[in-house]
């Protein structure tokens, strides 16, 4: 009697775990089988006696060398004399009706030319889908050891070393045959420590940015390079990547720039030589991977507020010396100017440049405004203008979109993830620290986050029941907030409740006023983009649920800082945030105060050179309400002022009309780009929001707004040269 299944089992190595998929075999209750083992030149000889005391009929067939496991198949499907035929490995275990359950697949399914079930590998459970052959063409979800018509059965492809079985299906496939799907798990594979034919890691071990780092794992690279040869012979599209490995990679940089930056606080003497030592790794990314080394540049600027973690010759309290964030600048900037890129800048960057002559243009008017500082003499001119410094950071990456060779986007959106979440833990963390009795850990707390030049600790009442936790920082959670209020239909519900909810608490958490006027007038102009939107539509069910949502986000965003403030242990100092945001807008505050001091003197000067402006330097001297400057009954000078659009009309005179059309023009690129309409329309608003804050607090000449600013336009300029989709 001929039998029903004829099964092909490819050994090397694995004399053991045969004779344990031989025992599984042998108690299926289908009966009719015959098993064909192909020894595909192992050392440990399979023996005939190997194949003896099962029920079934056995055949070996030894190779004097390995000959692979496409090869050691083939060889089997010559051999075999089945109506059906399975392509098993030697470590799979089957339930004992497996077979049977398989065929009765093919018998219900004729028009099916093999059925597929779930699986396990090791302790990974791998559940199929049904057939799809669009599907199948983005990523293999079919084992090898599927039940086949022996007469639909093709031969496999010699020349493959890994995804026979993807390539195999895709062949089937290409044929229009099909299969069907068993939802149960009928095959179990051990996973082989030694060498053998399968391995599994978890998927985003592959999505890790390994060029980036100049090092990848073998496996992996075998993986990749096998996973680009399949794509390459069926034309498939690129591997799609998740986020989980871009997200771990950058993760471990910040992570590393912490750790680095508490070593530096306990042990002073170390902060040159860390400094030295993230920067060398910092290179090493760029020079692999320019678009990698700015996002991880950028992600710095999401959590490091003033670019101080980290300093090349700084003293014991981390004053002065040169930044980790101007190392990072330096180390960009030379290795794209004198690297191979610069050779081919003007290739690709002619067309940029007539495009956008209102970069050369603002570059000029910070020039004339150093040259203006210098003329006059005034005593800070190069540390009041290095912030704009930030704009040639624009030169290298216009020209890595243009070269179209990396995708700029993946990274920079990736990192910035990333640094919003470690924002976030962290403002929540030193919250949390500060709205409940911690005792000795918050002055070390306190002078590692000020010496670090992270953010703020004020204590907002007297009694030190509630304490503001400022990051500068911050300003990249309005950005996202903002970004999210309107983008409604780019982004999942879950991201964007997320954001706005996250973004909320962290923004109450400042008690920042221009943080609370910036959002304010965002949320303005979204009230009124909502009323036309139902104006427009005639309909008011899609306006009323977005926001009905945005506001459920804004009071789980209340919550979460009820949560922090009032949990139990150790037990909360229960400080007023009512009286606190009440506190923030009173001008008789003593920051506020200031700030209306200053407005008069800050006009004063501006009356003075109205259109040529004062240059870079200007200082202005006026009486501070800070009480650590009224205490020494002194006048307060400075070249810094918070009233931002004052600052740059005081320095630059006429040319902070060049700053504004500046962003108009950027805020033009947005409004013509191709993105989705209500992401283009949260963008532009971030736009807003800035320049709102900028009135109140420089964020406009800092380098936080100024490379946000870039970034927005760097993400539409991608989205419609590169066809990015984030």
């Amino acid at each position: 009697m001929s039998p029903k299944v004829s099964i092909v089992i490819p050994v090397l190595e694995h004399r053991e775990e045969l004779r344990a998929c031989l025992a599984s075999l042998d108690q299926q209750t289908e009966k009719a089988i015959e098993v064909i083992v192909i020894d595909d030149g192992s050392i440990d000889r399979i023996q005939q006696e190997d194949l003896d005391g099962f029920a079934f009929a056995a055949k070996l067939i030894r190779f004097e060398e390995n000959r692979g496991a496409p090869f050691a198949r083939n060889t089997g499907l010559d051999s075999a004399n089945g109506e059906y035929i399975v392509f098993l490995d030697a470590d799979a275990h089957l339930p004992t009706d497996a077979l049977e359950v398989l065929i009765k697949a093919l018998v219900d399914h004729p028009e099916a030319s093999f059925a597929y079930p779930n699986f396990r590998f090791g302790k990974k459970a791998f559940r199929g889908r049904p057939f799809d052959a669009d599907a199948l063409r983005e990523k293999n979800y079919i084992h090898t050891s599927v039940l086949l018509r022996k007469n639909e059965a093709i031969r496999f492809d010699e020349s493959l070393k890994k995804f026979q079985d993807w390539d195999y299906f895709l062949q089937l496939a290409q044929q229009g045959k099909k299969g069907i799907w068993v939802d149960r798990e009928l095959m179990v594979f051990e996973e082989r420590k030694a060498a053998g034919m399968s391995r599994w890691l978890p998927s985003f071990s592959y999505d890790i940015p390994w060029q980036a780092i100049g090092w990848t794992p073998t496996f992996i690279a075998w993986y990749l390079k096998a996973d680009d040869i399949i794509r390459t012979k069926h034309d498939l599209a690129p591997r799609k990547k998740s986020w989980l490995g871009e997200g771990l990679f950058f993760g471990a940089w910040l992570g590393l720039l912490f750790l680095a930056t508490i070593i530096a606080r306990i042990v002073p003497q170390a902060n040159t030589v860390l400094a030295i030592l993230v920067t060398l790794i910092f290179s090493r990314v760029t020079y692999k991977s320019p678009a990698h080394g700015f996002a991880l540049m950028a992600s710095e600027y999401v959590i490091g507020s003033k670019g101080g973690m980290l300093k090349i010759g700084a003293d014991i309290v981390n004053d002065g010396g040169l930044g980790i964030r101007q190392l990072f600048f330096f180390a960009f900037l030379g290795l794209w100017f004198f690297g191979e890129r610069w050779s081919v800048y003007w290739k690709y960057h002619t067309d940029w440049i007539k495009e956008r002559t209102i970069y050369l243009l603002l570059i000029l008017t910070i020039a004339y405004g150093v040259l203006r500082g210098f003329a006059l003499d005034q005593p800070f001119v190069l540390a009041d203008a290095n912030n704009w410094g930030v704009l040639l950071l624009a030169f290298p990456l216009y020209q890595l979109i243009r070269q179209n060779t990396a995708d700029i986007v993946r990274p920079m959106v990736a990192a910035l993830t990333v640094g919003l979440v470690v924002n976030a833990g962290l403002s929540f963390l030193l919250f949390y620290i500060y709205s409940h009795d911690t005792g000795a850990i918050q002055v070390p707390v306190y002078l590692f986050i000020r010496r670090s030049g992270i953010g703020e600790i004020t204590r907002i009442f007297a009694d030190g029941s509630l304490y503001r936790v400022f990051i500068q920082s911050q300003i990249y959670w309005v950005f996202a907030f903002v970004i999210a209020l309107f983008a409604h239909k780019t982004l999942s519900k879950k991201l964007r409740l997320g954001l706005l909810s996250i973004g909320t608490a962290i923004i109450v958490i400042s008690l920042s006023r221009s943080f609370f006027l910036g959002v304010g007038a965002a949320v303005g102009v979204w009230v009124l983009s909502m009323a036309a939107d139902a104006i427009r539509l005639k309909n008011l069910k899609e306006p009323f649920a977005s926001v009905g949502w945005t506001t459920i986000a804004g009071i789980a965003g209340v919550l979460l800082i009820a949560i922090l403030a009032f949990f139990p242990i150790p037990p909360s100092k229960n400080g007023a945030l009512d009286d606190a945001l009440l506190n923030r807008f009173d001008t008789g505050e003593a920051a506020a105060q200031s700030r209306w001091v200053l407005l008069p003197a800050l006009t004063k000067e501006i009356a003075k050179n109205p259109i040529l402006g004062s240059g870079f330097g200007k200082t202005v001297t006026y009486k501070s309400a800070d009480p650590r400057v009224a205490a020494t009954g002194k006048e307060y000078t400075t070249y810094a002022f918070e009233w931002g659009w004052h600052d740059l009309w005081l320095k630059l005179g006429a040319g902070v009309l060049v700053v504004l059309a500046w962003l108009l023009f950027v805020t033009n690129e947005i409004r013509k780009s191709t993105i989705e309409s209500d992401l283009k329309r949260g963008l532009i608003a971030a736009i807003l929001a800035l320049v709102v804050i900028h009135a109140f607090t420089p964020y406009v000449n800092h380098p936080l707004g100024i490379l946000a600013v870039i970034m927005m336009e760097v993400y539409v300029s991608a989205r419609a040269l590169t066809k990015v989709v984030i």
